[in-house]
């Protein structure tokens, strides 16, 4: 068991550095647990400026603010702020990519699984396995629930990206109709 505790240990310390620094095959690699797609109709080829992105998702008493960097012409990788007191701070389960399809017409919002959340489910799954039923029967549904309850939160979030950019990228005020005189 303390050689498992140990490796969790080096992939939360591998995993805090490659965030941290912005490594690009840490955002772009993991397990995609969010996917989002947005058609673009009018757009100048450039994703959001990572200044206004983070302005704009800023915490506040009960959530942490999404931090932006580009990493590339054509992606921007998101995350939770590392370290931001607040009143409700939650355990991030995903880091994200905003990511300019081929051809420019569109941008993917990808939140893929953060790799000391696997370390620590896989602790877990071993550690119940070693219960008694009864224990199991009370840890294993509090455990599903706790993470289904971190996941939806982060839903949420990368939600809001997704959907804050749908609006500023398809939200082109629909053309108004011409009038009697206009059509002649």
């Amino acid at each position: 068991m303390e050689a498992v505790v140990v490796a969790l240990l080096l992939v939360v310390i591998a995993e805090i550095i490659a965030s941290a620094r912005w490594s690009a095959s840490y955002f772009r690699s993991g397990i995609p647990l969010f996917s989002k797609s947005i058609s673009v109709r009018v757009f100048d080829g450039v994703l959001p400026e990572d200044e206004a992105m983070t302005e704009k998702f800023k915490g506040g008493t009960f959530g942490q603010s999404l931090v932006f960097k580009s990493i590339s012409e054509t992606e921007v990788a998101f995350r939770e702020k590392a370290f931001e007191f607040t009143f409700f701070n939650s355990t991030p389960v995903m880091h994200g990519l905003l990511s300019l399809t081929p051809g420019r017409r569109g941008i993917e919002v990808v939140g893929r699984l953060n790799w000391s959340i696997l370390g620590f489910a896989l602790i877990f799954i071993v550690q119940f396995g070693r219960m008694h039923d009864e224990m199991l029967i009370i840890f294993l549904p509090a455990f599903v629930g706790m993470m289904l309850l971190l996941y939806y939160i982060q839903y949420r979030r990368f939600n809001r990206v997704a959907g804050y950019l749908r609006e500023k990228y398809e939200g082109t005020p629909s053309p108004q109709p011409l009038s009697r005189e206009e059509r002649g």
